[in-house]
């Protein structure tokens, strides 16, 4: 055994004088002993000179992709194909159209395609007129547009237009798409 016991002890609940040892070298032992956290591994210094690569532009495509918000511009061309057009726009619902081209992610000009619109010669048939879209972006009046086309039927451009951004159905079967 551990020697003789007290009756009285200083700590009051540990009774023997080996049990005292004994517990003094559990607290010692944890003391020395660290507990270990979880720490994140130290990463190391990132160097002074290193440069972030510079972010390329978004691609046409991509602005297309991204838009929210469309103004609409009407380029001297007639009223009722406009109005085609603006509805075509609503029922695809890709884009929210605004009124101040201040706050749209993109323009939408429509006008009569000038090669469409050529005199006709005496006695010839007259060649129904040409519509044409160009899509750009509000913020870059300089750059190439996103998208450009013409044709005869408003409907045709919208459609052309969707294919473009929507692309091709990602599944089909034989009586549906998705």
């Amino acid at each position: 055994m551990c020697g003789s016991a007290t009756l009285f002890s200083t700590w009051g609940f540990v009774r023997h004088r080996c049990h005292r040892h004994a517990l003094l070298f559990v607290v010692l032992a944890l003391a020395a002993v660290r507990p270990v956290q979880a720490q994140a591994p130290a990463r190391p210094p990132a160097p002074a000179t290193t440069q972030k690569a510079p972010v390329p532009p978004p691609t046409p495509f991509l602005i297309l992709l991204r838009a929210r918000t469309a103004y609409l511009v009407n380029d001297k061309a007639a009223r009722q194909p406009f109005d085609d057009l603006s509805k075509a726009l609503v029922r695809w619902s890709r884009w929210k159209l605004v009124d101040r081209a201040d706050t749209a992610d993109i323009v939408v000009s429509f006008a009569p395609n000038p090669t469409g619109s050529r005199p006709v010669p005496r006695g010839a048939k007259a060649t129904p007129p040409e519509y044409r879209i160009s899509i750009e972006s509000r913020g870059a009046a300089a750059t190439a547009p996103l998208w450009r086309d013409a044709d005869g039927k408003v409907s045709r451009l919208v459609e052309r237009l969707r294919d473009e951004v929507d692309g091709p159905p990602a599944i089909c079967f034989a009586f549906w798409c998705k």
